[in-house]
């Protein structure tokens, strides 16, 4: 997973693609190819936000990546029973309930559609 920016990178060196994009943060690599990504719709940390990647296998995680020095983290690997069983094709935020409260939707390519309610206020950084 790659975080481009328009010139505003958070490395030292960061590597130009052209047309002025940089990639703002060292990549974060999983183990299966990531096919959808979304942030949730607000940080759940000063700087930090969640990013939801559906993977190839249908597995779900959950990254923290921090606008400041551009670290990633993993903070969930979803267990098996509550994934897809085949690729996830799309994931979407949206605003849940409460100030932390959020809902994300994903579905795949095993014609299934999951809804999982996520409380940004309980994620702890790894």
């Amino acid at each position: 997973v790659c975080i481009w920016s328009d010139g505003h990178s958070v490395l030292d060196n960061p590597i130009n693609c052209g047309g002025g994009w940089t990639l703002a943060a060292k990549p974060f690599e999983l183990s299966q190819s990531v096919t959808a990504i979304d942030f949730a719709p607000f940080s759940y940390q000063k700087g930090k936000y969640v990013l939801a990647a559906g993977l190839e296998t249908g597995s779900l995680s959950l990254l923290s990546f921090s606008i400041e020095n551009g670290a990633w983290s993993e903070l969930a690997k979803l267990h098996p029973f509550m994934c897809h069983t085949s690729t996830v094709r799309r994931i979407q935020w949206q605003p849940g309930g409460s100030e932390d409260d959020c809902l994300l939707a994903t579905c795949s390519t095993d014609q299934s559609l999951r809804l999982f309610r996520v409380n940004l206020g309980l994620i702890q950084s790894k």
